[in-house]
């Protein structure tokens, strides 16, 4: 009697277990589905970066930003981030505490050719620097990829994800490319220098933007000021003096009014500075536009055929030059021939396509970042290594062309020779961000400057700034090279001068 009621307590038991699992199970098919919904909707696969909306109303749309090491962000990163997944692979096979890590920052979503551009340079000094003789081959360089949104409005949290690597077993100790020239960038690198880290700009151009302003900053790209200085110099009092004073005569500026561009703000500075006496002799005319500029092109046209100018001083994004060379060309006849001088952002426009008859009566001067036509010089053997980088990575060495990958590969280039005299001669010193931070100051003379693709790297002790950097004037053409009308290969310390009657303009 006592074992059939035994029996019968067990078989309650069991009915009543089985019926929580089959409740358990229930939930847990409703649960993780809804689980991997919600993960899918705040994280981008594999869940090592965040789902972000970027923008309001119609214009919003989902990014994906954050840090990784192997998530392309985007798919035309694809084959770049591969390659990148190769080299940390070799970097970080002796395990965590032999290799360093480097970040590659900025606003990777940005739907142009730059970005691109930038993190195969990037990619292709990491890979020199982990094969070939970068004062020594230890300790091995990682590089991570670091994503603030295409308007870099997720810049804080991206900066944090960064800190929190210092003291991790990636041990970051530099960030190299940094974004544009912002508010948003500077506030970034502010927080950057908390941890000391060294920090190393690609493209960072604006002059509100230096060490006095950033511990540990220094930037391999010529400032803004720089290029108008040189722009000055060949549509200046001398290049009057040269024709007779019948040209470049007077001049109006158009700038961006987009809170917080430090680039727009340094050029229209430049501009009033270096090429005063044209700007006050066209009336001191500063016509601003906005964030987009819209229908504002047309009466901006307007004022112009009201007062026409010799030249047009254009201190904005390249982003907005091509809609502003367009209505140029079809509302200026006014005009009739004129000079639009600008800074390096110009070079935006090789990847656009413009009526054949644009550029008939409208010329386009710029400074840029660096002209790789004047680079490729069998004594630049620094620039021969990047293209046999290129090669070896299978990446495409037409997308030298605008510059922003021989600037992220010098950028790169630099925080990785930094991190080696950090470590010393074994290469076994410990490194932290502080020791690299304080080397990038010190690479300030010939002998002990970074062999850069775009020449001999030196920076100023007390701002950061990039000394003795060789830039020329360009004239756009479509479709084609530029025109080279000022070649700084005549300069002694140009990489190419022996070479200059070899290589073609």
């Amino acid at each position: 009697m006592k074992l059939r009621h035994w029996w019968q307590t067990l078989g309650r038991l069991t009915r009543r277990l089985i019926t929580v699992i089959g409740v358990l199970l229930v939930l847990a098919a409703v649960a993780i589905p809804a689980g991997l919904a919600v993960r899918n909707r705040l994280y981008c696969d594999p869940y090592d970066v965040r789902r972000v909306s970027v923008g309001e109303g119609e214009q919003a749309q989902e990014e994906c930003v954050g840090v990784s090491a192997g998530y392309a962000f985007e798919q035309r990163f694809n084959k770049i981030v591969q390659a990148m997944a190769g080299e940390n692979a070799f970097a970080t096979k002796g395990g965590p505490g032999t290799y360093v890590t480097i970040a590659f920052l900025g606003p990777l979503t940005q739907p142009d050719p730059r970005v691109a551009h930038q993190l195969e340079g990037a990619v292709a000094a990491q890979r020199r620097a982990n094969h070939g003789q970068v004062v020594g081959e230890t300790p091995p360089i990682k590089l991570v990829l670091a994503n603030t949104d295409s308007s870099e409005s997720n810049w804080r949290e991206t900066t944090e994800d960064l800190l929190a690597m210092v003291d991790s077993g990636d041990r970051l100790v530099a960030v190299a490319g940094l974004g544009r020239s912002t508010s948003s960038t500077l506030e970034s690198l502010k927080l950057l220098a908390t941890k000391n880290l060294a920090m190393v700009g690609d493209a960072v151009t604006s002059d509100a933007i230096d060490s006095t302003k950033v511990r540990g900053f220094v930037r391999v790209n010529p400032r803004v000021s720089e290029q108008v200085r040189l722009l000055a110099e060949h549509v200046g009092d001398s290049a009057e003096s040269a024709a007779g004073g019948k040209r470049w005569r007077t001049a109006a500026l158009i700038h961006s009014a987009k809170p917080g561009d430090f680039y727009a703000d340094s050029l229209a500075a430049a501009f009033k500075q270096h090429l005063k006496k044209q700007w006050e002799a066209g009336g001191n005319v500063d016509y601003p536009f906005s964030d987009p500029p819209g229908n504002q092109w047309q009466i901006i046209m307007s004022n112009l055929c009201a007062r026409p100018p010799d030249m047009i001083f254009y201190a904005g994004r390249g982003s907005d030059l091509r809609a502003f060379v367009s209505s140029l060309g079809e509302s200026g006849k006014c005009l009739g021939q004129v000079k639009i001088v600008t800074g390096s952002d110009a070079v935006r426009l090789k990847a656009e396509q413009f009526p054949a008859s644009t550029f008939d009566a409208i010329s386009l001067i710029y400074a840029p970042l660096v002209e790789p036509l004047l680079l490729d010089c069998t004594d630049n053997q620094s620039y021969q290594r990047l293209l046999e980088a290129y090669r070896d990575l299978g990446f495409d060495k037409e997308h030298l062309a605008t510059g922003w990958g021989i600037m992220a590969h010098d950028a790169v280039l630099t925080a990785a020779q930094a991190v080696r005299r950090a470590a010393g001669g074994s290469g076994k010193d410990p490194v932290t961000p502080g020791d690299v931070a304080g080397f990038l100051p010190l690479f300030a003379q010939p002998n002990t400057a970074v062999s850069g693709a775009s020449g001999p790297v030196m920076f100023d002790s007390a701002t950061g700034n990039r000394l003795r950097l060789q830039l020329p004037v360009l004239q756009f053409r479509q479709g084609g090279p530029p025109d080279v009308l000022s070649d700084p290969r005549q300069s002694k310390e140009h990489p190419c001068h022996r070479q200059v009657g070899l290589t073609p303009p």
